[in-house]
Order: C-alpha cells, then sequence, then structure tokens
C-alpha cells in the first residue's frame, strides 16, 4: 500500500517544472518509474512509508530536480501565459488598451486612421469584455448563466462585438460604395461560410453537451450533412462561377482568394474531418489551414512584389494564432495532468493505490 509520499513528491515536482505539457508527461512518466524502482530496490523491510521517505530523499528537493531537466520555449510561455492572464485580470481596461494599441498603430501605419478605427474600437470592445468576463470566472462561485442563445458570457462578449463591426462596414459602405463584383463574391462565400457553420455537427467536441444536443444540425443530422456538403461544394465552384457570372465580372482571382479565407475558417463538412482535425495539435491545425492562403499570396506577391504587405500580415497572423493555440493546448493540458496529480495524491492519503 502506497503511503503517498511519491505522489506529493511528483505533484511538487510538477509545480516546479517548466515545460510544455508533451514533454512535462513524459519528464514526469520517467520521474515516477524511476522513484518507484528506487523504493523496489531499498531494503523491503523497511515500511512503505519509510520506503519512499528514502526514494525521495535520494532523488533530492523537487525544485533542484526539476532544474536539472531544465526549461524549454513552450513551458516559459505557458508561464508568461500564466502571468498575462493574472494581469488581465487585475487591470482590464489597462491590458486592453495596451494590447489593441499596437494593431491600431499598425493599422494606421498601413490603411490610415478610418481602418484604424474600424478594427480598433471593436478589438477594443472584444478585448476588454473578455478581461471581464476572465475577471467574474475567477470569482468564487461563478457559474455559467444561459444568456440568449450562449451558454456562457465569454460568447456573448463575443458576439457584442459584431454590432459595432457592422454600424462601420454599413457606414462606410454608404460613404464609400465599393464594386458589384466585389460585393457579389464577398457575399457568396459569407453565405457559404454561414451555412457550414451553422450546420455543423458540434459546437464542442464533447459528444455529450447537452448544449450541443438540442441544435437542429445535431437532431437532423443527415439534412445538415447535405447542408455542409452544398457549401463547401459552392465554395469550391466558386472560381468557375465567377469566370462565368457576369455580376462577378471575371473576377477568378479573387474568387480564389476568397475560397483560401473559407478554408482556414470553415469547418470540415465530415464528422470525421473534424475529429482529425481535433486529435492534431493546434499548431499544426492552424499551418493545414493557412498553407492555402499562404501560398497563393506567394505566388501573388512573386508576379507583383508591390503586395507583399498582405502576404506579411496573413503569415504573422497565421504563426500568432499557431503560437497562442499552441500555448492554451499545452496549459489546458498541464492542467490536467495537475489535476490528475492531486487526484491521485488524495488517493494515495486515504489509503487507496494510486491510479
Amino acid at each position: 500500500m502506497s503511503s503517498g509520499a511519491v505522489q506529493r513528491y511528483l505533484l511538487e515536482f510538477n509545480d516546479a517544472l517548466v515545460a510544455g505539457a508533451g514533454r512535462r508527461e513524459r519528464i514526469l512518466a520517467e520521474v515516477e518509474e524511476h522513484l518507484r524502482d528506487s523504493v523496489a530496490a531499498i531494503d523491503s523491510g523497511l515500511a512503505a512509508e519509510a520506503a519512499e521517505a528514502e526514494a525521495v530523499a535520494r532523488f533530492g528537493a523537487p525544485a533542484e530536480a526539476a532544474e536539472r531537466f531544465g526549461p524549454d520555449p513552450l513551458g516559459w510561455a505557458q508561464r508568461a501565459s500564466g502571468w498575462f492572464d493574472r494581469w488581465r485580470v487585475a487591470h482590464p481596461w489597462v491590458v486592453a488598451v495596451l494590447t489593441v494599441s499596437q494593431v491600431i498603430a499598425f493599422t494606421l501605419w498601413l490603411s490610415g486612421l478610418t481602418s484604424a478605427l474600424a478594427v480598433g474600437l471593436p478589438l477594443l470592445v472584444m478585448v476588454t469584455a473578455l478581461n471581464l468576463v476572465l475577471r467574474r470566472r475567477t470569482e468564487p462561485g461563478y457559474r455559467a448563466r444561459s444568456v440568449g442563445l450562449s451558454r456562457d458570457r465569454r460568447r456573448l462578449a463575443v458576439a457584442l462585438v459584431w454590432i459595432p463591426i457592422t454600424a462601420i462596414v454599413a457606414l462606410t459602405e454608404i460613404a464609400h460604395p465599393t464594386t458589384t463584383w466585389f460585393r457579389a463574391i464577398v457575399l457568396y462565400y459569407l453565405v457559404c461560410a454561414a451555412a457550414v457553420c451553422w450546420a455543423r455537427p458540434s459546437c464542442c467536441p464533447d459528444p455529450a453537451c447537452p448544449g450541443c444536443a438540442t441544435r437542429w444540425a445535431v437532431r437532423h443530422g443527415s439534412a445538415a450533412a447535405g447542408v455542409r456538403y452544398a457549401g463547401w461544394v459552392l465554395a469550391l465552384a466558386g472560381p468557375a462561377l465567377a469566370a462565368v457570372v457576369p455580376v462577378a465580372a471575371g473576377r477568378s482571382s479573387t474568387a480564389l482568394f476568397a475560397l483560401t479565407v473559407f478554408a482556414a475558417v470553415a469547418p470540415l463538412p465530415t464528422r470525421r474531418g473534424q475529429q482529425w482535425v481535433r486529435r492534431r495539435r493546434p499548431a499544426v491545425v492552424v499551418a493545414l489551414r493557412s498553407t492555402p492562403i499562404l501560398a497563393l499570396e506567394v505566388l501573388n506577391v512573386v508576379r507583383d512584389p508591390s503586395h507583399w504587405r498582405l502576404l506579411l500580415i496573413i503569415g504573422a497572423f497565421a504563426a500568432y494564432l499557431a503560437t497562442a493555440r499552441e500555448i492554451w493546448w499545452s496549459r489546458s493540458r498541464g492542467d490536467e495532468i495537475r489535476r490528475r496529480l492531486h487526484a491521485r495524491t488524495h488517493q494515495a492519503a486515504d489509503g487507496g493505490a494510486p491510479v
């Protein structure tokens, strides 16, 4: 019977270790195996508690042992992300202004004051709302409540961003109307994306989610699959249709660019494809999603070097998104590892064998 000394040591060692989730799991498994072997090698006449205490003492203090493995970049990024979240909770408005000011400055340099305000104001509203929601979620006794069609206030905060965006787009369209062919192509792909997103089989990876079970796409799986396939087929046919439909004015290149954006954000039509994507690392998913649009922009820059700014923006955004999602994924897995170690520690302390 385990006394729990090894489990307590692993919990302290995990807290001191600076590593990404994948490397963290491998190190913890290696350390636990070494400690178990040490316990077995110690004189069998000792009690289990004394044998585990001796094995732990031989291995060294948790902080010193963790330093021997050394940190990795993903581990440092996780710690920085945790520090940033604590700062967001303490100073939500300050963090929102500092975060969005960089985007506003870059957009101001790139496109002028109107575009900077059009991008910066909705982004400022969204970041501030998310920071306030994060502060609310850290308060004791917080419970997600149903607000309209949303099951959590963070989704409501994101939805509110579309109000100023819609107003700005409408005012811009009234002041400076775009060409008919551009509006037609953008509207065509917005309809395709809306259909695919609305008919996706689930909103989260949990198959037993009560919120997803009430959706039309879940209750009518065959019809929803037909809508998803139709949306993807029409999106893939967009460049060909742009060459023959008069309203598109033969702008197949613009339709092809819109198709790459659609492929980067739209859910895959099949459930198996979505499950395959969910099993991949976030950075790999972002790389696969962004490859078509990056390849298209590279060809465009080769043909016309003056378009290098758009390639730079798309590449920087893809790299940022891949890094941010990888850090989030690693933090989520790290939290799960710590919860598992906690459960094993309590079980060992209660007299049960660790799982």
